[in-house]
């Protein structure tokens, strides 16, 4: 039994920053340097991707924004962060 399809979790990080009141889509893109290695990672991820659907798999990319959940609180984690504050009344 072969594979049909592939869903890859991405990131937005590999559209780059927006530009103000512009926004942006997946055939939009603001290349700008990686701030951190799993910025480059999702970007060059992507680009493995690519190779395999020029190849004939059929692949879905999804790039979330926000993933909320269990972990460290870091900047990464910002929607953990206010959720907290927000039930600590602040």
């Amino acid at each position: 039994m072969g594979v049909e399809k592939v869903v890859v979790t991405s990131s937005c990080v590999t559209f780059g920053p927006s530009l103000p009141g512009q926004s942006l889509t997946e055939d939009s893109s603001n290349f700008h340097p990686f701030l951190t290695a799993y910025e480059r990672s999702r970007y060059q991820m992507e680009h493995v991707v690519t190779a395999y659907v020029n190849q004939g798999l059929s692949v879905i990319v999804v790039n979330p924004t926000r993933v909320f959940g269990p972990g460290l609180l870091t900047e990464g984690n910002s929607v953990t962060k206010m959720i907290q504050l927000y039930l600590r009344g602040k």
